[in-house]
């Protein structure tokens, strides 16, 4: 009797550890899709999506926090097409409490201004020149809305 109590209970946390395991995989999932679902990754020291095929360059990076709030300078490359990447952040800015305020173009040159909560974020997409099969350039800055 003891041995088919002992069977038992094996059998028992045996059941409980699938559905433990289940769902752990379930959850993993979910968050992977939806970090994927957000644009794969985060620029550093914010909650800026990184558009994929996009590569932040890491040595260019500025961050500073002053009593007014922060500044970050973020430089990024990566191919793609200059409408494909403005869509993506204004898609993908709003659902993170950002508001697109102005937007703009001057030579090789195209800007978005958003704001949020006493930041202002300005993307400026270095457009390439027709006919050369260069990576697009952008520069991520967020500081206080106050500067």
């Amino acid at each position: 009797m003891f041995c088919d109590l002992a069977i038992a209970w094996t059998l028992v946390r045996l059941r409980a550890m699938k559905h433990l395991v289940l769902i752990l995989a379930f959850v993993s999932f979910a968050f992977g899709v939806a970090h994927s679902a957000l644009g794969q990754d985060w620029a550093a020291e914010t909650d800026i999506p990184i558009p994929p095929g996009f590569l932040e360059d890491e040595d260019a990076r500025l961050v500073f926090d002053k009593p007014g709030g922060r500044m970050v300078e973020l430089h990024l490359v990566g191919e793609g097409e200059v409408a494909g990447l403005l869509s993506f952040f204004e898609d993908s800015l709003p659902q993170l409490g950002w508001s697109e305020t102005s937007r703009g173009h001057g030579g090789t040159q195209v800007f978005r201004i958003f704001e949020r909560e006493g930041e202002r974020l300005t993307l400026t997409i270095a457009k390439t020149i027709a006919g050369t099969a260069q990576p697009l350039e952008l520069v991520l800055n967020v500081e206080p809305l106050s500067q």
